[in-house]
Parts: structure tokens; sequence; C-alpha cells
């Protein structure tokens, strides 16, 4: 069936006729002739308006052209939900795990004709931590992420063997870390010892290093989430094979 029509056979261009089909395109299709070549557009794509059409051309001193034209359109989702093995909803951070873990996700698209999904997995989680550990630092995450818009690949990132400079959003999440684990003055600043007997045993050797050195480089810095960072920063740099940020 006919959708659009530009007639001009017998006249100037200026002086065509046009038709559009009320059921299809309706007023948001027209022909455009001051490009090259001539065009038709269609305002409003809507998904009804997917399908296969046949452009028609005729000439007046040549045969007729035709050609088939594949339209797909796309159409965003709405709303994404990620699941859990026990159903419960996980959208956004999941874990921390521990190796040999078992992960199963089930997600839920709605208001989407296609899409494409990727999962990103840190495999440097220390292994060595307790399950309630791992437990409360993921609470701790989730919170973090929806209090400072920190991504997981803003974190991802940060982890990775490179030097990352940190956007503020992460510099937040940082001190955020710090400030659910009760490791901050009512000024902002870190209380070493306080961060001292929240790391594990395991590590209290390499805790000493790490806070001696990073507590004289990091000097006064105003802002709580830049002190953070700064923190950070150095702790990654002097102890890059035991470095997680969670």
């Amino acid at each position: 069936l006919a959708k659009h029509s530009y007639d001009v056979r017998g006249r100037q261009f200026s002086k065509a006729l046009y038709w559009s089909e009320t059921s299809a395109f309706g007023p948001r299709a027209y022909f455009v002739t001051i490009s090259k070549p001539a065009a038709l557009s269609v305002d409003n794509i809507q998904l009804d308006d997917e399908g296969v059409y046949r452009c028609r051309v005729d000439f007046q001193n040549s045969p007729t052209r035709n050609h088939r034209i594949n339209l797909t359109v796309t159409v965003p989702p709405h709303q994404i939900l990620v699941y859990d093995a026990s159903g419960l909803d996980v959208t956004g951070a999941i874990g921390p795990l521990q190796e040999d873990d078992n992960l199963v996700l089930t997600c839920e698209v709605r208001g989407a004709t296609s899409i494409c999904l990727t999962a990103t997995v840190s495999a440097n989680v220390p292994n060595s931590l307790s399950p309630q550990l791992l437990q409360q630092m993921g609470q701790f995450r989730s919170e973090c992420l929806r209090e400072t818009g920190t991504t997981d690949e803003q974190i991802e990132q940060f982890n990775s063997p490179q030097s990352v400079q940190a956007s503020h959003e992460l510099q937040c999440y940082m001190y955020c870390m710090f400030r659910l684990h009760n490791v901050t003055r009512p000024n902002g600043e870190l209380d070493l010892i306080d961060v001292y007997h929240a790391i594990p045993k395991q590590f209290n050797s390499i805790a000493l290093k790490v806070l001696a050195k990073c507590n004289k480089s990091t000097g006064p810095i105003a802002d709580a989430c830049e002190r953070a960072y700064s923190h950070h920063r150095c702790w990654k740099e002097t102890e890059p094979e035991h470095y997680h940020l969670f």
C-alpha cells in the first residue's frame, strides 16, 4: 500500500502534489528537494513505522526504479531489573564475592525492542577476608554509590594497575566508605588509630607501613573528599599488590 507520494509530473517542484497516508506517516512525512540527493524525511519515528518499504521513482524518459529499504526502530528500555538467585533485586552493586563463589543473575528488561548487556566482574577482591566483612563492605559500597553518584566502572578503573585520576564523585565515595567504617573525625580527617584497628589483623604490618608513609605525604587538605582520595592514591602507590577499593 502507498504511504507517501510526491508528484511533479507536468508541473514545477514548487507546485508538486503531496500525499501522505494518514494511517501511516501522515503529516510527519515530507519530501525534501533542496538536499542532494532529495530525501523523504519522517519526524517522530515510532515502533509501528518499522518494516520494509519500497521506494519507487518514475522518470519521464527513463525506466522506473524500485528500491527496498528496511527500517528498523530501536526502542531503549525504560526499566532494567537484575535479580540474584534468591529473587532479590540487586540492581547496582553486587557482592563482593569470594573466590570460587557462584554468581547467578537474572536480568529483566522492560520496554525495549533489543538490548546488549555487559557485566563487569572484579577479579582482584582479596579472598582472605571473612564473609561477614565482605557482606558489610558490600552494604557500605551500595550505600556510598547511591549517596555520591559514583559508578561501578569508576571504581574498577581506579583499581586497575595504571594511574587513574579520580573524579570528585569517586573521591567522595572514598570518604563515604571511611565515614561508614567510623574512622573519620568530626572535621572529616582520618583517625589513623581507628583506621589501623579497622583493617584485618593479617594486614597489620602492611597497614603500619602504609599509614606511616601516607600520613606524612598527604598534608593538610581542606576538602574531606579530596583528603580521602589523597590517602587512597598514596596507599595504592605504596602497596599496589595489596590495594583494592571496594
